[in-house]
Order: C-alpha cells, then sequence, then structure tokens
C-alpha cells in the first residue's frame, strides 16, 4: 500500500516539527571539547573563508579531534537549520526564518564597487557611471531581494546585468579581464584585491549595510556542543562585521 500525493506532502511538512521534538526530548550529554570527535556543519558564503580559516585555528587548539564540514548556503539552507542538517548558518538576517529556526545578530556588511585597475569608470565616478557599465552579479538565490537593486531603484538608476556566478571567489578574475564592475559587500573582496589588481569606489547612492545573523535550530538551544561552537564562531564573525 503506497502513501497518496496528499500523505506524502504532509509527511514532508511534519518533518522538521518532529525532529525537533526529538531532539528536545534526547538525553543532553556534557560536551568534551578535549575528547569529543564530533563533526559540526557550517552552512557560509564563500567570502568567509579566513574567517572559517580563523576558527579551524582556534577549534584545533581547543578540541583537537572536533571538524567542521562547511557548506555552501543554498534555497534550502534555513529548511536544513530547522531540521538540524545544518548546525550553524551565517546568513542575510532580512531572510524569513522558517519555524523552528532562531538566532542573534552579528552585525551588517558594507558595500563597495570593483573593477580592473585603470577601469574607465572611475575617472568620471557616480550615479551615471555606474548604471552605464555593465555589471557582474553573484546569485545568491531568489529568497532575498537584492539590495543593490533596490537602493539603485530608489535612486532612479538601473544596472545593465552582463552575467551571473553562483559564487563570490568567481569575481575577482572575471573582473580583472573585462570591463566589467561589481557592487558587493567589501569582506567579500578582502582577499582578492590586491591578488588580481582590482580597484575599487564606495557606492554613488545611498545603500545601507546588510545585516546578517547567526542562526541555528530553536529546538537544540540545549546542546552544549552547539552552544559551545556559537561561542567560539561568534567574536570571529563579529569582528569581520560592523555593528
Amino acid at each position: 500500500m503506497q502513501p497518496t500525493a496528499l500523505a506524502l506532502e504532509l509527511i514532508e511538512q511534519a518533518r522538521p516539527m518532529l525532529g525537533g521534538i526529538a531532539r528536545v526530548l534526547s538525553p543532553q550529554h556534557i560536551f568534551d571539547p578535549t575528547a569529543s570527535s564530533r563533526v559540526f556543519r557550517l552552512a557560509a558564503p564563500d567570502f568567509m573563508l579566513t574567517l572559517f580559516a580563523d576558527l579551524l585555528t582556534r577549534l584545533r587548539a581547543e578540541a583537537p579531534s572536533v571538524a567542521i564540514e562547511w557548506t555552501a548556503p543554498r534555497e534550502p539552507t534555513l529548511l536544513d537549520v530547522a531540521e538540524g542538517q545544518i548546525d550553524i548558518a551565517i546568513v542575510p538576517a532580512e531572510l524569513r526564518w522558517p519555524f523552528g529556526v532562531t538566532g542573534e545578530s552579528v552585525g551588517a556588511l558594507g558595500w563597495r564597487c570593483f573593477g580592473r585597475k585603470g577601469h574607465a569608470a572611475f575617472r568620471d565616478w557616480g550615479p551615471a557611471t555606474w548604471a552605464r557599465w555593465p555589471h557582474l552579479v553573484v546569485r545568491v538565490g531568489d529568497s532575498l531581494t537584492s539590495p543593490v537593486n533596490g537602493a539603485a531603484a530608489a535612486a532612479g538608476l538601473e544596472r545593465t546585468i552582463a552575467g551571473w556566478v553562483p559564487n563570490f571567489s568567481a569575481v575577482a578574475p572575471i573582473l580583472a579581464g573585462s570591463d566589467l564592475l561589481a557592487t558587493l559587500v567589501t569582506v567579500a573582496m578582502n582577499e582578492t584585491v590586491h591578488a588580481y589588481r582590482l580597484d575599487s569606489r564606495e557606492v554613488p547612492f545611498p545603500l545601507p549595510p546588510l545585516p546578517h545573523a547567526m542562526v541555528w535550530c530553536g529546538g537544540r538551544n540545549r546542546d552544549p556542543g552547539l552552544t559551545w561552537l556559537r561561542d567560539r564562531l561568534r567574536p570571529i564573525v563579529t569582528r569581520n562585521f560592523h555593528n
């Protein structure tokens, strides 16, 4: 006997709630970082490479057998957090959090416009120039309306998008070999500006910083291992974000 399509849909909708109940009712154990071999899963954008390296350095000193698996954010990341498949995620705070997800602010990221060294746009920089040159954009999903597009529209501007890339690490080499511009959060380019001889300018219209949050499954608030990990990740993230 096979379940109906409706039954399968109800099961899928109930999974986060049932998973949360199971975790709340499960016994809580003392977490000893010096003896644990636990593997934690962290979802964060690829521009957090340096932050991840700092976290690994600290954890290796305190918990030599603990491991961190870094995964790229994707559309259902917050559902993965709600179900406990992802332990902690760093996401834009404006995303709609599903039931069972809780978190805290870690600050906001400012913006700059990037292009190759000697780009003609930077000799006559302003709103009209920004709109005239084609742009490269990082595709981060459809759950968040582009803050850049929204702020540009409020300033009476519209950008021409020449291409999209799947991650931030792809931006610098493309900018270095083209006349494209990219408007990105500044931390995304910190490690590559000098390596690829890029230049940058302030965004020529009002564009508020993008707030971010550290989120986790609310049903796991009593998990001592996750509390320990959050306490070590928090200072590393917040010192790279503006508060």
